[in-house]
């Protein structure tokens, strides 16, 4: 078996295992729904507010606002999803001084640190902000033909990745601090 493959076959049945786990407690879905439908509410409510009493804010009109709530929804979603709960992981492994059995396993070390948690009810905040971005640009009125929607997917999926890095390079100073 080749190593992408073997990677990607490895990290498939991390991310069933921690989905399995999350299967076992149902309640905690409708918590995290009403928790998510909280926070959008609140936020649409805000920017709401703010615009009953103008058109403009800074040259962004309410759909625009309402499509950059959305992008941080997804992006906010799919990291507590997979990176949060893996980084606190990790700073558990390091004070406790469990690490070393991720690290002597034969596969790549910063994938099975990067997988072996999730928290699959906090896709609920990926959806619903797929749904917010969906929504708010069909307000807007522009046009989006499918290198403007590839290149936000693309501009999408660089920010978690992003925000992957900083979290992993904060959580590598447990290393000293702990």
């Amino acid at each position: 078996m080749s190593r992408p493959a073997g990677n990607t076959r490895l990290a498939g049945l991390h991310l069933r295992l921690g989905a399995l786990n999350e299967l076992q407690y149902r309640a905690n879905f409708w918590v995290q729904l009403l928790n998510s439908v909280i926070a959008l509410g609140t936020g649409i409510v805000a920017i709401a507010v703010v615009y009953t009493h103008t058109d403009s804010l800074g040259g962004w009109s309410a759909p625009e606002l309402v499509t950059v709530m959305g992008v941080h929804l997804v992006i906010g979603g799919m990291l507590k999803t997979i990176v949060q709960p893996n980084m606190f992981k990790l700073l558990l492994d390091v004070e406790q001084g469990t690490l070393d059995y991720t690290l002597t396993r034969p596969a790549d070390s910063q994938l099975l640190v990067s997988v072996r948690e999730v928290a699959l009810w906090n896709l609920i905040d990926v959806v619903l902000g797929a749904g917010v971005i969906v929504w708010a640009f069909n307000q807007i009125d522009a046009r989006a033909d499918a290198l403007n929607t590839f290149g936000f997917m693309v501009g999408v999926v660089c920010g978690i990745l992003i925000m992957y890095a900083i979290w992993i390079s904060a959580a590598t100073i447990a290393f000293r601090a702990i």
